[in-house]
């Protein structure tokens, strides 16, 4: 049986609230600095409509420099009449003027080589983050536990923990797949708005 902490002190309780007000106020600051240019997504026949604005995650398929298939994920940054900017854009980036490496944190895609998208809200990108560390820490905890309780051997005990571990992350990526599944060849195309 797992023995879990029931009663937590008031330090610890103060510690959990003040992470919980710095997360909500991280994404209502998030949503109240989204600049008013982005880009649409349309599927006329299915009436369907797709949203990016700046700081949005997207997850691309699209044909790279030489012909081939690649995929990229990361947020928007930037829209042109004819591309988009992905990635993290540094003050010191091509971008701003001034080189600052051979690595390359960003991209420019240009509308017509994208051949599928998916657009991930900010909240499914955090409840990943925190499933994926929960996953971590109830491994761990399992692991104490089963320890403390000499109910198996340690090949068991980690056996049993990493099986546990590696469940929750597989089915997280079979929730929060990675996957683009909206096709442009299927009717898809991109308008810009400002």
């Amino acid at each position: 049986m797992l023995k879990l902490p029931i009663c937590l002190t008031p330090f610890q309780r103060i510690s959990i609230l003040n992470g919980i007000y710095l997360i909500l106020l991280v994404f209502g600051l998030n949503q109240t600095s989204k600049a008013q240019s982005g880009l649409r997504f349309i599927d006329s026949s299915h009436q369907k409509v797709v949203t990016a604005y700046q700081g949005d995650y997207l997850i691309l398929k699209y044909k790279g420099y030489l012909g081939q298939t690649e995929f990229y994920k990361h947020t928007l940054q930037g829209v042109s009449d004819s591309s988009l900017i992905v990635g993290i854009v540094h003050p010191y980036s091509p971008l701003s003027g001034v080189f600052i490496g051979t690595n390359n944190p960003w991209k420019e895609i240009k509308f017509r080589d994208i051949e599928a998208f998916k657009r991930r809200s900010a909240g499914a990108n955090f409840l990943k983050s925190m499933i994926g560390i929960s996953a971590g820490l109830s491994a761990i905890l399992l692991l104490k536990n089963l320890n403390e309780d000499k109910k198996f051997s340690n090949g068991k005990n980690l056996a049993i923990s990493l099986g546990v571990g590696i469940g929750i992350n597989v089915g997280m990526n079979l929730i929060f797949s990675d996957k683009p599944k909206n096709k442009m060849q299927e009717g898809w195309h991109i308008e810009t708005f400002k």
